[in-house]
């Protein structure tokens, strides 16, 4: 196992603890990052392509890394490479923290990536290969605890770090944890590695990161390009031909960085699968309730954490649990249920209620990480346990990799579903909006349309409508103002009168306020005179204020028919997504019963031959 002079297993507990340390580090990251992207975009003056990006920086990176970084792992010693990416992570993490600009940001999340990419694979290589096969369940659920604490502590965490001092603090968080991390693994860590000698496959290697970042590249820009657009196309098709060329190259190579004998598992293949399924599914929760929460709830970045808790909580009972569980009566069925439950957690909160809070959200999010704990480890354990000595790093790079890349999937997916359904929910309420004339309906269509992206929709304010729609088109309620002005404050023979003039005006393009109204109604006023009507000049400046305010009045509404009206197209999107993400999860139910033991054994003996 190892070139120092140590007993296998004998240091497994500190082992696990400078794992879980890193694991934490880099899944607390993620999580405070998302929550504070508002102060980062005001701080940095950053444009919202580029705070996508301060996002898709790391993911892009990370995924397209993964399976090569556990492969080299595995050969140069896991390590080796676990402590080198805490240290990566930490300098990365410290540029992000002093950067003063987008573009530097998005270089250092870069930089954390790469630290993130070359630490993650040795977290369950390392796992896998100091546990003994009868407790490897058990140290799974424990790996499977610890994501499902980061997760719970890090929207809190976040939004109170960037409340209490800035958004620089959420990085700068992350270098005393590696300050204490690095020297507790070069003392607990055993080094590792697979003995016999080796290759590197580095045609392998690149193809894989070609395939990967074509891919996800392809994901992250697609909802915003558009899926037809001929750069998507074109990474899609790189993808597949890079796909096709690795394949054909990983079955001729002598060293490859894929054993690509480990898809003959049923465990392997269908646990692989069913954690890229896994975590699409809970990008539904993930992604979508935060939004939720702060655009529609009105909650803060720390109450929106709160609110999450009881998933994460419920994670932290199930995970350790199931992997015990998973070490006794084996994976398969743990997994089945797990999908069953998250999917049914799903389709609880695909029925979420218009004004819904942290009261009606604790039991489908407590049921969803129920569902989650019961999940991670099982499968975890399941797809590590095909892996055949030496070549823990690359199973576990490929599982990350597919995790990474279900997830991406699952933004990008439910991110459309999201959106598209906001978006014609809106088109469908317009109409509806009370007060909205039928004249100005095209025109808020138009802009619904052109600010299609779900939290652009909903975000629109009156000022927005105002500038979008033409006076001509909001001539009935502006008329509807002025003759109950003119009802409220002017004498009966001139109402109609003045009402009618002040239209006219209106639809000539003058305002209602100013002197240029006042100029064009004074002929009128000495008309009125001339018939006999008396209307003095404090009648005709009441009549002006209390026009002013009846419009402001009706606008007002007008707003808030729309802030209705996207509230319950926002809701209504959310719901949508959420049923896509409970069919996605009850697939992978399906996906579970293919993970055969019988199969497993016969496939690890293939290996092992």
């Amino acid at each position: 196992m190892s070139q120092e002079s140590v007993q296998p297993y004998a240091r497994k507990w500190w082992v696990l603890a400078a794992v879980c340390l890193a694991l934490f580090m880099a899944l607390l990251d993620g999580t405070v990052v998302n929550v504070s992207i508002p102060a980062i975009s005001k701080g940095l003056g950053a444009t919202f392509s580029q705070i996508e990006w301060v996002l898709n920086a790391y993911t892009l990176v990370f995924a397209s890394m993964l399976v090569t970084f556990g492969r080299l792992g595995d050969m140069f010693g896991r390590k080796r490479f676990f402590v080198a990416g805490l240290v990566l992570f930490g300098l990365g993490s410290l540029a992000c923290g002093l950067s003063s600009t987008p573009a530097l940001l998005i270089a250092s999340r870069f930089v954390q990536a790469l630290g993130g990419a070359l630490m993650m694979p040795a977290t369950l290589s390392l796992t896998a290969v100091n546990f003994p096969p009868e407790e490897r369940g058990m140290a799974m659920g424990i790996w499977g605890a610890v994501s499902g604490v980061a997760s719970a502590v890090g929207p809190v965490l976040g939004g109170w770090l960037t409340d209490a001092f800035s958004w620089h603090a959420i990085f700068f968080i992350n270098l005393p944890i590696v300050l204490l991390a690095v020297p507790f693994a070069l003392w607990a860590i055993p080094e590792s590695r697979d003995e016999h000698p080796h290759a590197i496959d580095w045609v392998g290697a690149f193809l894989s990161m070609g395939l990967l970042a074509s891919l996800c590249y392809g994901l992250i820009e697609g909802p915003k390009l558009g899926w037809t657009d001929p750069q998507i196309l074109g990474l899609f098709a790189a993808a597949a031909v890079l796909l096709a060329l690795f394949l054909a190259w990983e079955r001729r190579a002598k060293e490859p960085i894929i054993d690509l004998r480990l898809f003959r598992s049923a465990a392997f293949s269908a646990g692989n699968a069913a954690g890229a399924v896994l975590m699409f599914g809970m990008m539904g929760i993930f992604f979508l309730l935060p939004i939720y929460l702060q655009a529609q709830a009105g909650y803060t970045a720390i109450q929106t954490g709160l609110a999450l808790t009881p998933l994460s909580a419920a994670i932290l009972v199930a995970a350790p649990a199931a992997g015990r569980l998973s070490d006794r009566i084996g994976s398969r069925w743990l997994v089945f249920a797990g999908m069953l439950i998250a999917a049914a957690a799903g389709l609880w909160l695909s029925f979420l209620p218009v004004g819904a809070g942290w009261r009606w959200l604790l039991p489908p999010l407590a049921t969803a990480g129920v569902g989650m704990g019961l999940v991670m480890a099982p499968l975890t354990s399941a797809v590590m346990a095909t892996a055949p000595a030496g070549e823990e790093g690359a199973a576990s790079g490929v599982l990350s990799t597919m995790r990474q890349v279900g997830g991406v999937f699952g933004v990008a997916v439910l991110g459309a579903v999201f959106s598209t359904a906001m978006t014609a929910g809106m088109l469908a309420h317009v109409p509806k909006i009370p007060g909205l004339p039928s004249e100005a309906v095209p025109y808020v269509k138009t802009l619904v349309e052109g600010r299609s992206g779900g939290m652009g929709t909903g975000a629109m304010d009156l000022e927005a409508l105002r500038k979008a729609v033409p006076t001509q088109a909001l001539l009935p309620l502006i008329d509807s103002a002025v003759r109950e002005a003119a009802a409220e404050t002017l004498p009966e023979p001139a109402r109609d009168r003045v009402a009618d003039a002040v239209i006219e005006q209106v639809a000539k393009g003058v305002s209602l306020e100013g002197t240029a109204m006042m100029s064009a109604l004074a002929p009128l006023a000495e008309e009125l005179a001339k018939d006999g009507v008396a209307v003095d000049g404090q009648a005709f400046m009441r009549f002006g204020m209390t026009v002013g305010a009846k419009v402001k009045a009706k606008f007002e509404a007008l707003g808030n028919g729309f802030a209705d009206a996207a509230t319950q197209a926002f809701v209504e999107a959310v719901r949508r997504a959420m049923r896509v993400a409970a069919a996605t999860l009850a697939a992978g139910a399906i996906l579970a019963l293919l993970m055969r033991p019988r199969n497993d054994a016969a496939a690890l003996e293939a290996l092992h031959a």
